[in-house]
């Protein structure tokens, strides 16, 4: 039970205890070098830091533990190249401030026969101001007992106070039977994701009823889903220059969703592209200048989508359908502008589906690729200039032009 300041513990071994070290009021120490192993009991962590600041750990290795660093409401403290390996429930469980968590190694998640709630290797909350880069996680096999969720790479949350500048960065996970990032609480102001490698997960980065994250080039690959928003509200989501490749259900899972930018990605052989789930609120969401390759379905819409716009998209080499809408109602506002179809086996698929239109402006397709039935529609628009004259053939300022489309009604989208 550690107090005062300059504390140092250098090459020692903590074994078979109910707890290492404890930093009650500790100030300015380092725990360098040192192994910790075989501590399974509950709530005993190996290295806890109950109230103190300016604490390095650092090179240390922690073997078959429940929880070998916990952190609770302090300052700058900074968890930098070690080495977990075989833990039994959280690897660090973080609520600090002004702290960096980086360079650590973590290996499996063996919770075989203990039952915890989420398993994870970094689980932050309550925090501001925090790095959490360029860490390793590979996670194994993990055997979870009880009622707990499945285990979790890096896990934000808000907490009482909320968790605000948090950059998550340059992390390399792989190969977890749960989620890699999971990000989740509406008291979240300004995280970011960014550079990081996610790989053979179920879910790479989860977002849940967040008010606003910026999500930027990271590659997320062999997954079965990518990108997923499933439950609560997100909004002010900015999702762009990120690699989404070989999911077996989705690149990205969008339900309950509003208000968000996507551009500049790329979704790359996966099951589909992008599923617009329902019923939510998906809607007022711009994509841009997104490229999708060689996936079955570039687009799948469910039930109630309305209100999306997408500019210069790129759909190449759809195996199935470019866009493909089976058997829906409700769907409303779909627009692309200066979209490119390119080699895809159909271009639209739009069939068993009741009253629904979609519109494509200045766009390239393939008409013999468009698969409609009998009560929906697909209207083709491209922008037209007039040059309105007298008698005299003298120019007329100012003119109004009625346009009409194909059914004779007035057409006034520009």
């Amino acid at each position: 039970n550690i107090m005062g300041e300059r504390w140092y513990f250098i090459n020692n071994t903590f074994s078979n205890g109910y707890g290492g070290i404890l930093f009650d009021n500790g100030h300015n120490s380092t725990v360098n070098g040192n192994v910790f192993n075989n501590f399974t009991i509950s709530d005993v962590d190996g290295i806890a830091v109950g109230t103190g600041s300016n604490i390095t750990i650092q090179d240390n290795n922690f073997t078959s533990m429940r929880t070998p660093i916990g952190v609770y409401g302090e300052l700058e403290i900074y968890i930098l190249n070690n080495n977990f390996i075989n833990i039994y429930d959280l690897g660090i469980n973080f609520d600090g401030n002004n702290s960096e968590i980086s360079g650590n190694y973590f290996y499996n998640i063996s919770a075989t026969n203990v039952s915890v709630s989420i398993p994870g290797f970094i689980n932050v909350y309550n925090s501001n101001n925090i790095l959490i880069s360029n860490n390793t996680m590979n996670l194994g096999i993990a055997n979870i007992t009880g009622d707990g969720e499945l285990p979790r790479g890096i896990s934000l949350a808000g907490g009482d106070g909320g968790s605000h500048n948090v950059t998550i960065q340059s992390n390399t996970i792989d190969n977890i039977n749960g989620t890699g990032i999971f990000v989740g609480d509406a008291t979240l102001t300004n995280i970011t994701i960014f550079q990081n490698s996610v790989n053979n997960v179920s879910s790479a980065i989860y977002i849940s009823g967040l008010l606003g994250i910026n999500i930027t080039s990271n590659n997320l690959t062999n997954n079965n889903i990518g990108f997923n928003t499933v439950s609560y509200s997100d909004t002010n989501i900015i999702f762009n220059d990120n690699y989404v490749a070989n999911s077996s259900l989705y690149g990205m899972f969008l339900k309950n969703i509003s208000a968000s930018l996507f551009y500049n990605n790329t979704f790359y052989n996966n099951d589909r592209g992008i599923l617009f789930d329902s019923p939510n609120s998906v809607g007022g969401n711009n994509f841009t200048n997104n490229k999708y390759i060689a996936n079955n379905y570039s687009y799948q819409f469910e039930n109630s989508i309305q209100n999306l716009v997408f500019y210069q998209e790129n759909i190449s080499d759809s195996i199935i359908s470019g866009i493909y809408i089976n058997g829906r109602t409700g769907i409303t506002n779909l627009t692309w502008y200066d979209t490119v179809f390119t080699n895809n086996t159909l271009d639209v698929t739009l069939i068993a589906s009741n009253g629904i239109n979609l519109v494509f402006v200045n766009t390239t397709f393939n008409s013999s690729k468009l698969n409609v039935g009998t009560y929906s529609k697909v209207y083709y628009k491209k922008p037209v200039q007039f040059n309105v004259t007298d008698n005299s053939d003298a120019a007329i300022n100012n003119a109004t032009v009625t346009a009409y489309d194909s059914t004779e009604a007035v057409d006034n989208l520009g």
